[in-house]
């Protein structure tokens, strides 16, 4: 049985992606890719990311993607087909001028067919049974709407070092009474960070969370476990502090998963987004790895997070 590669947030980086392809290659027999969400959205090629993700699908046996958020804003801005210069309160200038640069390069182009029944088709969470587990696909955490229809908060960070009560609200609390196994694997992206966490549900209630993701390259037995939440990490735009590329491995026969970090030319792609569109932030960010959020926010977590950076 082939193995199935766990991707998320490319962000319009073909030339990560085009690492990422190489190494997984080398490393596993993959049968399968499954794609967490942000094809699109920040980075400098999104045409060129469009055709490899295109040609690539026809190697795998199956291949199941999810919409993120910046492919949602980019399906609202081709279907008014219009996008102000100035980007709305609230919104992040660099993605919203991202956004504006991708719609224009997207509508008049040969990819935008594509690139819309990708958007169409990519709508989370996707549940299904597979090998003994409940698989849970979706981009950001997990919340029940109004009419109690289970939905992809595509908007909502599922960071791992929250406390334990935002991770059951996130993750745990809207499956109750949804899934008909005992077993059930959360595959995620949107944050950016790479994490396989264990959870134990306690006698007395509640629920432990424990993190296994403690070296790159080294597999995590997942047997015997009764859930896991994990998420690949960011393709294109990492925010955990360490700026090679990330994905996984998850081999369902073994029962192991395997997160992967790659070294890219990142410098070329600060190189085109200063340059040519005068997103120095975003170079920046794409450089480094920056943090997503604070270290005195991460806390404790930022020791595992300082750990992994040296596999």
């Amino acid at each position: 049985m082939g193995k199935i590669l766990l991707l998320s947030d490319i962000h319009a980086n073909v030339l990560a992606l085009e690492w990422v392809l190489k190494d997984a290659r080398t490393r596993a027999d993959i049968e399968e890719a499954w794609f967490l969400g942000d094809l699109l959205g920040y980075g400098p090629r999104p045409l060129e990311v469009i055709d490899l993700v295109r040609g690539e699908g026809g190697l795998y046996r199956e291949t199941r993607w999810l919409v993120g958020n910046h492919d949602a804003m980019l399906k609202h801005l081709l279907e008014v087909d219009q996008v102000n210069e100035k980007a709305p309160r609230g919104q992040s200038p660099e993605a919203w001028a991202s956004w504006r640069e991708h719609y224009a390069r997207l509508r008049e182009s040969e990819q935008r067919d594509w690139y819309w029944r990708f958007l169409e088709e990519g709508k989370g969470p996707r549940i299904f049974a597979r090998d003994g587990w409940q698989m849970v696909l979706t981009h950001g955490t997990l919340i029940r709407d109004a009419r109690d229809e289970l939905r992809d908060a595509i908007e909502i960070y599922g960071f791992p070092w929250v406390p334990p009560k935002f991770s059951r609200a996130y993750f745990l609390s809207p499956l109750e009474g949804r899934l008909e196994g005992e077993r059930c694997m959360v595959l995620y992206g949107h944050t950016h960070v790479p994490t396989c966490r264990a959870v134990k549900r306690e006698p007395e209630g509640g629920e432990v969370f424990t993190e296994l993701l403690l070296a790159y390259g080294e597999p995590i037995a997942l047997r015997g476990l009764e859930c896991v939440l994990l998420n690949p990490g960011s393709v294109g735009f990492p925010r955990d502090g360490d700026p090679r590329a990330s994905y996984a491995v998850l081999d369902l026969e073994t029962e192991e998963v395997v997160f992967y970090r790659v070294t890219y030319p990142s410098r070329e792609v600060a190189v085109a987004l200063s340059r040519e569109q005068g997103w120095y932030e975003l170079a920046r960010r794409g450089m480094e790895g920056t943090l997503a959020r604070a270290p005195e926010q991460i806390g404790a977590y930022m020791q595992i997070l300082e750990r992994r950076k040296q596999t």
